[in-house]
């Protein structure tokens, strides 16, 4: 165990964004709550519980010394493997809107494709680490291949769950650390083309996606298709102009906007809030961003480095792949705005996430 320092920057950072998405929460999905469960604020109360279990969790993984978790990194990976086995081939699994990625135990889902992305930073990062110290990173077969199979395994086993835009994150975050780590050029080249391979595979063999990209091409076309969420959402962005409309002000959020409380609640935000506070929230994520890099690069080892940096990459890339989504840059897919969007499995995993921050910037004081 060990004592936890907090990082004023990013903590501070960190609690802005979490303001700002419990608050839009309330804004987003009053009205749904009411017409649905008679209580304006039933989705509120639950992210407000969803933040308070994630930072337990959080600070239980910044007390344990981030070192520990390297030993027990198989038995990590076997539990998050036996539960994307049990999302694709056993009746737990559950499939909402085409997508096979949530998981009902005992009336309770979450989304198992979450727990790998953790998973497969802190693994990475440790296998980095190995490579780098015996001198075998860059070489075909003792590093590369091996590294290229691990998140193979995964980005299959998030494929099978027809969860697309997980997939292409988790490749890109781990490329993302690979370059970081050293991997040469070339095989970074390598690895942008297999990542571009993947993505059009998996758009080619689900007729849905197909639809997603004929949706996002022309959206005014295929408005009772799959189009009408994406026209909805430039409709609420247009619609707040430079400075919104005020907070609680939302038209869309009357039932117009499908998913306003969840994927969508960014273009919530920019009807109520307008071009400025999408803008600040971005500002937000990119400053949360640096700050984790920063704290990546004072990490007292490599591990705790590529650890920082990952996790700071999901959040980042998470939120900018949403941000494309809702201004119509990106096809539809469901990827929450991180602490932002409502969701019980997303939030508590990136506490988990922060808590390995915390943990690594806790070791870094302590050093000093």
């Amino acid at each position: 165990m060990q004592k936890i320092k907090f990082d004023r920057y990013f903590t501070i950072v960190l609690a802005i964004i979490i303001c700002i998405g419990i608050t839009m929460i309330f804004s987003a999905s009053s009205i749904r709550a009411l017409e649905s469960y008679g209580d304006m604020y039933f989705f509120f109360n639950k992210q407000i519980i969803n933040v308070v279990i994630g930072f337990v969790v959080m600070i239980v993984v910044a007390k344990i010394k981030y070192q520990k978790y390297r030993e027990l990194l198989i038995w990590i990976n076997g539990f998050t493997i036996f539960l994307q086995c049990l999302v694709i081939f056993s009746s737990f699994g559950q499939s909402v809107n085409g997508a096979e990625r949530w998981l009902s135990i005992g009336g309770f889902q979450f989304q198992p494709s979450e727990i790998a992305k953790i998973t497969v930073v802190i693994t990475l990062a440790h296998i980095i680490h190995i490579k780098r110290e015996d001198g075998t990173l860059n070489k075909l077969k003792e590093g590369i291949l091996p590294i290229l199979g691990y998140i193979g395994l995964y980005v299959g086993l998030v494929l099978a769950q027809k969860h697309l835009s997980g997939a292409g994150l988790i490749l890109l975050v781990c490329i993302t650390m690979l370059l970081m780590g050293g991997v040469k050029i070339s095989y970074f080249v390598t690895m942008i083309a297999m990542t571009m391979s993947v993505a059009v595979i998996g758009v080619i063999i689900e007729p849905f996606r197909l639809k997603r990209i004929a949706n996002f091409l022309n959206p005014e076309d295929h408005l009772l298709e799959g189009g009408y969420q994406a026209v909805q959402s430039l409709y609420a962005l247009g619609s707040g102009h430079f400075f919104g409309l005020g907070i609680g002000m939302s038209r869309q959020k009357f039932s117009w906007l499908p998913e306003n409380h969840t994927d969508y609640i960014m273009a919530i935000i920019g009807e109520e809030l307008g071009f400025i506070g999408v803008l600040v929230i971005f500002i937000l994520f990119l400053a949360l961003l640096m700050r984790g890099l920063t704290i990546a690069s004072k990490a007292n080892e490599l591990y705790g480095s590529m650890v920082v940096a990952g996790i700071s990459m999901i959040i980042f890339y998470q939120a900018v792949i949403n941000f494309a989504v809702v201004c119509g840059w990106f096809p539809t897919t469901g990827m929450p705005l991180p602490f932002i969007s409502y969701g019980g499995t997303s939030t508590i995993i990136l506490f988990i996430g922060i808590g390995l921050i915390y943990n690594v910037y806790s070791q870094i004081k302590e050093n000093k």
